[in-house]
Order: structure tokens, then C-alpha cells, then sequence
């Protein structure tokens, strides 16, 4: 497990390091942490190989919620957990797909908690491929590259970090495919992927810079699900 820690005080990042090595000890998980004294080293620095960040909110230069969205320009997926003084900031969280916030200062079963939870995230939004059919033949997809499914004039449009992808079939049928990875249908035209809703305000959903409706009857399910898929339950 690769973990990048980004915080200007090196107290604390030695702090951490120490409850990584503890953590390694006690799960028998092999654990790597790397340590950044600032946003901008970290996003320099950065490449896709971490399974977990831990991002403090507060510090120079740039801010964690500056660097958290400069860091899903990088990297869509990876796992990312804020860290702050100040937790009426951590709701931001939310618009950078961010699973949960941690109030300073930290101990040893709270960085355990969290990395358990972020360990369990992962688990559960492992990648799926599945195929879909359109004019060229068959298209592989997976879950982690779809925002969203819309079904317009009979069609079905798979939102991508690719773009658009039109596909035939019924979202129906597209639903029970995807049933069990975190996919979830807001109303009758969309079905929509937990992992990339940025907040919901309303009655729609904000996911990849578009927003959508949430029917009256599905919003209480779609608010719990939600919830339950951050982990917040």
C-alpha cells in the first residue's frame, strides 16, 4: 500500500510515518508513505501509484482543497482523505471525490480507522470491464472511466473521461449489468456512478461538470446510497 502524506509540519509528518510503520506491523500490510512539505512538491511530484493521500487543508502556496482539484486533473480514482484544524472546511471534500476528513491532531486509531476505511474503498471500487455494442462492433469499458449513462432517442450514452460514447440497448438491462459497483439511477434517463458525484443541491446531482435531475420518488435511496458509499453510514 502507497500512501502520500502532504503537510507542511514535520512534526507531524514523522507522527505519521511512525503510525505507518505500526499500522504495517499490526495488518501485516506492507506500507509505503511518502512525505510532501507542501502542495505544489506534491503535484510536481506526483504520479499515479498511490492507493491513498492523506491532505492537510491548510498550508502555503496552495491549499489542500487547490491541490486536491489540481490532483484530479492527474488522477481521478486515487483514494483521498483531507486533514484539518478547521473541519467546516473538509465539506468541500465532496467536489474533489474525497472519502472522508480527519480533525487534527491525529492518533494512531484514528490513522487506522481511516486507512482501514480507505483500504475498504478500494476493495469495493475495484475496476470492472464490461462491453457494450455500437455502429463499430463491441467497445470494452470500465467502471472507473464512466461518469454516467444516459439513455437518449433509444441509445444509450456512456459519459466518459474519454468523452461520449453512444452504445445500443436499454439502461435497464445496462443497470443489471452494473448492479454491485456503486452505479445508481437517479431517474428514468440516467444511471449515474457514485464515485464521481461531486454534491447534490436542489434535487440534482453535479458529476463531471454536468448536473443532473434526481426524480422526487428516488431521492431518498439516492441520498442514502450515496452515504453508504462514502462510508459515512
Amino acid at each position: 500500500m502507497r500512501i502520500a502524506l502532504v503537510d507542511d509540519n514535520g512534526e507531524f509528518r514523522e507522527g505519521m510515518r511512525s503510525f505507518a510503520k505500526r499500522y504495517e506491523k499490526e495488518t501485516g500490510r506492507s506500507v509505503e508513505i511518502d512525505c510532501f512539505c507542501d502542495g505544489m512538491d506534491f503535484l510536481e511530484k506526483y504520479y499515479n501509484g498511490y492507493d491513498l493521500v492523506f491532505l492537510d487543508i491548510e498550508m502555503p502556496y496552495l491549499n489542500g482543497i487547490e491541490v486536491a482539484k489540481k490532483l484530479r486533473e492527474k488522477d481521478e480514482i486515487v483514494t483521498l482523505i483531507f486533514m484539518t484544524n478547521m473541519p467546516q472546511y473538509a465539506i468541500n471534500g465532496y467536489e474533489v471525490n474525497a472519502i472522508d476528513y480527519v480533525i487534527k491532531p491525529v492518533s494512531y486509531f484514528t490513522f487506522k480507522a481511516k486507512t482501514d476505511k480507505a483500504v475498504r474503498y478500494r476493495e469495493k471500487n475495484t475496476d470492472y470491464d464490461f462491453t457494450v455494442s455500437n455502429r463499430d462492433g463491441i467497445e470494452r469499458l470500465q467502471t472507473s472511466s464512466v461518469y454516467y449513462v444516459e439513455v437518449m432517442n433509444h441509445s444509450l450514452l456512456f459519459h466518459t473521461a474519454k468523452g461520449v460514447i453512444e452504445a445500443s440497448g436499454s439502461l435497464n438491462k445496462i443497470e443489471e449489468t452494473l448492479a454491485g459497483h456503486s452505479f445508481f439511477r437517479c431517474n428514468a434517463c440516467y444511471l449515474v456512478n457514485l464515485r464521481f458525484v461531486e454534491g447534490f443541491s436542489d434535487g440534482s446531482i453535479r458529476i463531471a461538470g454536468d448536473s443532473l435531475p434526481v426524480s422526487r420518488s428516488r431521492k431518498k435511496a439516492f441520498l442514502e446510497a450515496l452515504v453508504a458509499y462514502r462510508g459515512m453510514a
